[in-house]
C-alpha cells in the first residue's frame, strides 16, 4: 500500500482504489503485482494508519488481503487526537469501500 508522498522533488504515486499491489515500471508506468504469499499469520503491530493518503482505503485493502489485526501507533503530543478520532470514520468508510472494491468499483 503506497499511500504516502515520499520526499521533496519526488513524483506523488497515484491513489490506486482497488486491493491490488501496485509496482512501479519505467516511464511512470503501474503494473498488479501478485500479493505477497506467507506461510504464516502476521500481525503490523506497527502501523501509522493516519500518515497515509486514504487511511480509509488502506484499512479496506488490509482487510481484502486477510489483514486480521493491525495497531496503528499514534503519539498524542506531536499527532494530536485526530488518528483516535477519525479511526472509527476510516473503519467504517473502509467497510464501504471494501464491498465496492468487491463488485469491482469505487
Amino acid at each position: 500500500m503506497a499511500d504516502e508522498t515520499r520526499g521533496e522533488g519526488r513524483e506523488e504515486e497515484p491513489l490506486f482504489y482497488d486491493a491490488f499491489f501496485h509496482q512501479k515500471r519505467k516511464k511512470g508506468q503501474w503494473r498488479i503485482i501478485d500479493a505477497p504469499f506467507l506461510e504464516a499469520a502476521v500481525a503490523d503491530t506497527h502501523a501509522h494508519v493516519h500518515l497515509l493518503k486514504d487511511p480509509a482505503l488502506s484499512l479496506a485493502r488490509a482487510g481484502a488481503n486477510d489483514v486480521g489485526f493491525l495497531c496503528d501507533i499514534v503519539d498524542v503530543f506531536e499527532d494530536g487526537r485526530a488518528p483516535l478520532d477519525g479511526m472509527e470514520a476510516w473503519r467504517l468508510q473502509g467497510s464501504f469501500q471494501i464491498r465496492q472494491i468487491a463488485r469491482g468499483g469505487c
